[in-house]
Formats: C-alpha cells, structure tokens, sequence
C-alpha cells in the first residue's frame, strides 16, 4: 500500500482489525462507533476457507445498515481483496463497522485497514 494509506492511519485513529467467522456467525459488530467519529474502511480482504450454501454472501455495513461494500461471495473458497482507497469508505458518523454473514456457514477470516477521524461539531 502506497504511503497515503498509513499515513492516514498514522494520523488518525488506526481500527485495522480480523474477525474470524464460523458456521455460525450472523451479525458482528467489528469496531464500535463513537459519537462525533467516523470510521473510513480502507481495504478489506476475505479468506473463505470453507464455502457457505449457495449465494451466501458476506457484507459490510455500518450499524445503520448502510452499505460500505457490495456483497463478497462466500460460497466458495477464495481469497476476495477490495482496494476502497487511501481517503476510503465511510460509515455514517457515530456509526460502527458490522460484517454479516448471509446467510451464515461460510468459515474463514476478513480483515479490513481503516482508521477513525473525529469528524463531529466540536471536532478539535
């Protein structure tokens, strides 16, 4: 990645994260938001090691339901990356990063790249 996207979660506040899905896993609620914050994705990379059902998918949204990225296709084993840019996607302000699995059954690892800028009234 070019020195834009680091220096931008340099800056800020760097949420970089994994979360690990099961068979199991439904809705989850990667990072928290805050108040006054926002949350930009920057990269995401999805390892389906086991595939779901047919047309599963796994999405990305912010805890409003507000769409960050198109579904990823989890019903086979694969390695997706989706490239969001250095600035990135944002979550609507106060609003977490939630990963859903749809439905669940698909196992494997998603990690995003992505930092939280305060961007509220009174943001210093």
């Amino acid at each position: 990645m070019s020195d834009g996207y680091v220096r931008l979660r340099r800056f800020f506040e760097d949420i970089s994260g994994t979360v690990a899905m099961d068979s199991t896993t439904g809705d989850t609620v990667a990072k928290a938001g805050r108040p006054l914050d926002t949350i930009y994705v920057q990269r995401i990379v999805a390892s389906i090691v086991s595939a779901g059902v047919a047309g599963s998918v796994w999405r990305i949204t912010d805890t409003d339901g507000s769409i960050l990225l198109s579904d990823l296709p989890a019903d086979e084993a694969k390695e997706i990356e989706r490239d969001l840019g250095a600035t990135g996607r944002a979550c609507k302000e106060g609003e977490g990063l939630v990963i859903t699995a749809d439905p669940p059954g698909a196992t494997g690892l998603i990690s995003w790249d992505g930092y939280r800028k305060r961007t509220g009234v009174g943001a210093a």
